[in-house]
């Protein structure tokens, strides 16, 4: 079976993925993109589901009030990399706050990195919506290349 991969706004994901669904569908990775001022805790501990926090900036922006956003971490896309990785087998539902641009970038590194087993026409039908974040998609795929640079030598 071909991988399906999803990106989703935070509304949908919020309504419709519950921690039981989360244990159910263990074939199914999900990882949830909060802003960094969310406190919210989702779902506690399941290995098949990552929360993790960055803006999506792609050059630090300073509000009126003088706070900074600053553009994602090596060290939080490193953890994006390394769950990808560990699941690389199951389908992936990724949210973000719109499900369009830090979403879609996670969602489109794993469709270019894993392309053959991915089920094209489930992507590209659910997927329309997406603009990947170009700095997110480029730093995923710059930081995975250091990490397995194998797989992009004798795939791309």
């Amino acid at each position: 079976m071909k991988k399906q991969l999803l990106a989703v706004p935070k509304f949908t994901f919020d309504s419709k993925i519950t921690n039981d669904y989360i244990k159910e569908h263990t074939d199914i990775a999900f990882i949830s993109i909060l802003d960094p001022d969310n406190d919210e805790k989702k779902f506690g501990e399941h290995p098949n589901f990552l929360q993790v926090k960055m803006w999506d900036v792609e050059k630090p922006i300073t509000a009126l009030d003088g706070y900074v956003a600053e553009p994602p971490s090596d060290e939080v896309l490193k953890t994006i990399l390394r769950f990808i990785k560990q699941h690389e087998d199951k389908h992936f539902i990724v949210h973000c706050s719109a499900g369009i641009s830090r979403s879609g970038a996670v969602i489109k590194h794993i469709h270019l990195k894993y392309y053959m087993e991915v089920d094209r026409l489930f992507f590209d039908h659910n997927n329309t919506h997406i603009l990947p974040n170009k700095y997110i998609f480029v730093r995923l795929y710059e930081l995975d290349q250091k990490i397995d640079p194998e797989y992009y030598k004798t795939t791309i």
